[in-house]
């Protein structure tokens, strides 16, 4: 309706200023020279305006490419034409009225479009510049603008697409703070964010165009690093590690934060995004488990990996299919040699005849419901093999291991009272073996149930001792009666003065804490002379006996007793 409206307007225009024209042609020449001066004057306006509008839309054309903006160029280059025509004729036409309506009718055409072309394009710029301000921001981290792990993917997918990058190595960094949370809960988050902020600049420093930084979350960053091997991965992680345990400064605190850092190398650990990144993540919590700045992804070590998975996925049928089986160790009086008891050591059979040992599995199932049905099933068949061997009159121990989750179990103590009046042994032959480790995820409750375990009379033995969180606080603390020195320190005494003096103080600890101690992993004669004139209680190794099963107990005891004590040069006839 408004556009019919408007064409019949113009036409009447036209009409009127014919009938003007004919009637001012009298007019004096400069009068009509006047008016084709205007009229010029007014058609290179419009041409102009139409000009300055062709880079705008060429540039809008550029960014949106739409067949819209294709057209509307061609049209505006058909426009400066057809201004081009107007305006020769108007310099070779004596001026008229109705010259003067047309070139005002093109001036205003060509300033419209300018407007609308520069208005056009300025909205599109600003739309632009807010796509790439919130593809910024979905990309990067805002606290430290590293970064995000959207955009870490990303780079990780786009290296492994990319036909020469995927054939050279790189390496994955996974980095978590240590004690990060205690610094939030102690002095605010608003601390902790600045802690972040300039930790993420640190950090940011160690980009260079061959490599990407990013925070994935929390206090967690990553890094890609271009490394033809693992020692240059390693000596990456120092770097990193270094640069993370410098002092921080905020407000008025200085803090000081440790980090863990996990490693997985292209393509030896992964050749996929997902792989690389669980593995270096694999890598890091087993980094913090062990208290070490790094670690290098180990497969033999991975909790997750998916052999791991498919045997945690056998645990229930396992159990039901009496899968799983206990060997003995014996355990000697250092003394005179003689039989103080037997350690209980859970294996696996499989299938094929061959054992999986403890250190494979125990920490995967302690992830699942069932390891209170195997710490129980171990229990109770220890329990009954003392029961077994007390029967021929030998006054033996019986060493058992519980795991971390045992020492949240309430009803631990009362299970084990049950199994002792079932097999009617007295609670005093049983010795419950804990690490420092297991102890310290939940050192409260694990003090309660050790307590609960040494009201029945049964003794607590701190195991692997010197290799966690050995303290003196925490031999005062938690109720062990028994401390049993890590292989580590006794393998090697007989060519390290260091751990010699290590061990020889920890006897003399115990001791003069009224603990009995054992040491574990004696395997030469020098070894277990040494602990002998260390007046160490109770050894445990190879060099007496390895682990046997169930069915060779009472074989190898017999057999033992009837040996001379003073021939432990031939040992290992023993074994």
């Amino acid at each position: 309706m408004s556009c019919s409206i408007f064409l019949w307007w113009l036409a009447l225009f036209f009409i009127h200023s014919a009938q003007l024209d004919s009637q001012l042609s009298h007019l004096p020449t400069n009068e009509m020279y006047m008016l084709k001066v205007i009229s010029i004057i007014l058609v290179l306006t419009g041409l102009v305006s139409i000009v300055a509008a062709l880079r705008p839309a060429y540039l809008t054309y550029q960014v949106e490419r739409g067949r819209g903006w294709s057209a509307l160029l061609m049209l505006m280059v058909a426009f400066v034409l057809g201004y081009l025509s107007v305006l020769y004729v108007a310099f070779s036409t004596p001026g008229s009225l109705l010259g003067l309506g047309v070139a005002a009718i093109l001036c205003g055409g060509g300033i419209f479009v300018v407007v609308v072309i520069q208005l056009s394009f300025k909205s599109i710029c600003r739309a632009i510049k807010e796509s790439e301000r919130q593809f910024y921001e979905a990309r990067h981290d805002a606290l430290t603008s590293l970064p995000n792990r959207m955009h870490f993917m990303e780079y990780i997918n786009d290296l492994l697409c990319d036909e020469n990058s995927k054939k050279k190595n790189f390496a994955v960094l996974i980095l978590d703070l240590d004690r990060f949370k205690e610094i939030n809960d102690t002095l605010g988050h608003s601390v902790g964010d600045e802690l972040l902020a300039e930790l993420g600049g640190r950090i940011k420093n160690l980009s260079t165009p061959n490599n990407i930084v990013s925070r994935l979350g929390g206090d967690e960053f990553a890094l890609i690093l271009p490394v033809t091997d693992e020692a240059e991965a390693i000596a990456s992680a120092e770097e990193l590690a270094d640069t993370v345990e410098q002092p921080f400064s905020i407000d008025d605190y200085v803090l000081a934060v440790d980090s863990s850092i996990g490693i997985a190398l292209h393509p030896r650990d992964g050749v996929d995004k997902g792989s690389l990144m669980k593995h270096a993540d694999v890598a890091m919590y087993l980094a913090k488990a062990k208290k070490q700045r790094y670690m290098v992804y180990d497969e033999s070590k991975d909790y997750l990996s998916e052999k791991r998975l498919k045997l945690l996925a056998r645990v229930k049928e396992a159990l039901l299919a009496e899968e799983f089986e206990l060997h003995y160790q014996p355990v000697f009086a250092a003394a005179d040699l003689s039989v103080h008891g037997f350690e209980a050591l859970i294996r696996w059979r499989q299938p094929d005849g061959s054992f999986i040992l403890p250190d494979e599995f125990i920490a995967q199932i302690e992830q699942t419901r069932f390891i209170g049905s195997l710490s129980r099933w171990v229990i109770k068949n220890a329990v009954k093999k003392l029961s077994l061997l007390s029967d021929s009159g030998l006054d033996l121990r019986m060493n058992i291991n519980l795991s971390a989750v045992d020492l949240h179990d309430a009803s631990l103590a009362a299970y084990i009272n049950d199994c002792v009046e079932e097999y009617a042994i007295s609670p005093e032959s049983l010795c419950f073996e804990v690490t420092e480790t297991a102890i310290m995820f939940d050192l409260s409750r694990a003090i309660e149930v050790a307590a609960a375990i040494r009201n029945l009379g049964a003794n607590v033995a701190l195991d692997d001792f010197g290799t966690g969180f050995s303290s003196l606080s925490l031999l005062q603390e938690f109720p062990a009666n028994v401390i049993k020195i890590d292989r580590s320190f006794v393998a090697t005494m007989a060519v390290n003065a260091e751990d010699r003096s290590i061990v020889k103080s920890m006897v003399k600890l115990g001791h003069n804490l009224d603990r009995c101690v054992v040491a574990e992993g004696v395997e030469d004669i020098n070894s277990l002379d040494t602990l002998r004139q260390f007046e160490c209680d109770f050894i445990q190794g190879y060099i007496l006996s390895k682990p046997m099963h169930c069915s060779q107990t009472t074989p190898w005891l017999e057999n033992y007793l009837l040996q001379p004590k003073q021939e432990i040069g031939a040992a290992n006839k023993f074994a």
